[in-house]
């Protein structure tokens, strides 16, 4: 079962008006459904799979985030580390609310030294569902508000995402119209342009 997810071809020759006319009209001059598995022979991913090229296509929100290593903020508290010491690293996070917590890839979990805490079960947007590293503990800054949580290990994942969990700890909202994210009962803090 695909859902109702965008899927567009493997190859990666597409030109972005030739992905927009693709999304359009499919291969038979009819608009695609989930139900198409083939582009001209070609199998068809999620827009995920080609993120880069879905930028272009259709907006996507995104809202800067710093992560920092928890261990190593309760180390420097306790003054065994200098503040400076902390591990952490200030990234521009896509905001998925699709996804129920934070997922990072494989090189910021070893860059930002995060022990792996346990495997949760996940389900990527093509369907394949497998277990996933957890690593943390961290905490996720948006602006002056802060969230401690585990992040799932996408080992080969393009972007960092703030999921749903994550957002509703902060009490976040999302306007994909707007392409912003905000406070609840507050004006909009963040617009992306």
């Amino acid at each position: 079962m695909r859902g109702d997810s965008l899927f567009f071809p493997i190859h990666a020759g597409y030109s972005v008006a030739e992905f927009k006319g693709i999304l359009k009209y499919g291969a038979e001059g009819r608009r695609l459904t989930t139900e198409d598995t083939e582009f001209h022979g070609e199998t068809l991913l999620t827009f995920c799979d080609i993120m880069p090229i879905a930028e272009e296509i259709m907006s996507l929100v995104q809202t800067e985030i710093t992560l920092k290593n928890a261990r190593d903020k309760m180390k420097a508290d306790e003054g065994l580390i200098q503040e400076h010491e902390i591990r952490q690293m200030t990234v521009s996070a896509l905001v998925d609310t699709g996804a129920w917590t934070l997922v990072i890839n494989e090189a910021t979990r070893e860059q930002m030294g995060l022990d792996i805490v346990g495997t949760e079960s996940g389900t990527l947007a093509d369907g394949t569902k497998e277990e996933y590293d957890m690593a943390g503990p961290l905490e996720v800054w948006w602006k002056n508000r802060r969230v401690l949580c585990d992040a799932l290990v996408l080992p080969n994942a393009k972007s960092v995402l703030l999921g749903a969990i994550p957002l509703e700890a902060m009490d976040l909202t999302v306007n994909p119209r707007r392409e912003v994210v905000g406070v609840h009962g507050d004006q909009i803090m963040h617009c992306i342009y």
